[in-house]
């Protein structure tokens, strides 16, 4: 996939398809640095630690039972299947998909008088996802 308006992702929710209310989406990986100086050191000295990812999710908000927020109301603290792709087209190396499964950490829910009603979410990374270079 070359640069692309990002108009088309795909993102699933604890297996429920929700793309058509998503306003942004995005996924952070994060590895911990840790520091090793030691006494007699005059340089810092760091090593990689331990790994970990974070999706943060704008939504159009709906309160229909079977649509966003009863479905992310219901992933609250629950380890919940996330699948996240740039295009909602098939897999493949220019369309990789991130697979893994989250904690949702926060769900806000409200928005300015006269604009629509938005959803903001952060979901936590509980073990590891697969990263989307690696499974197209």
């Amino acid at each position: 996939m070359a640069v692309y308006v990002n108009d088309n992702a795909y993102l699933s929710v604890g297996g429920a398809p929700l793309s058509e209310y998503v306003k942004s989406a995005q996924i952070t990986v994060n590895g911990e640095i840790q520091d090793t100086s030691a006494m007699g050191s005059t340089w810092r000295k760091r090593i990689g630690g331990v790994t970990d990812w974070k999706l943060d999710v704008e939504w159009y908000a709906d309160f229909d039972p079977a649509k966003t927020y009863h479905t992310l109301a219901a992933a609250l603290n629950t380890s919940t299947a996330i699948i996240y792709r740039p295009d909602s087209a098939v897999i493949a190396p220019a369309n990789p998909e991130w697979t893994g499964t989250a904690l949702l950490e926060e769900l806000a829910v409200g928005g300015a008088w006269g604009e629509t009603a938005m959803f903001t979410s952060s979901f936590l990374g509980d073990g590891g996802g697969t990263p989307g270079w690696l499974t197209a």
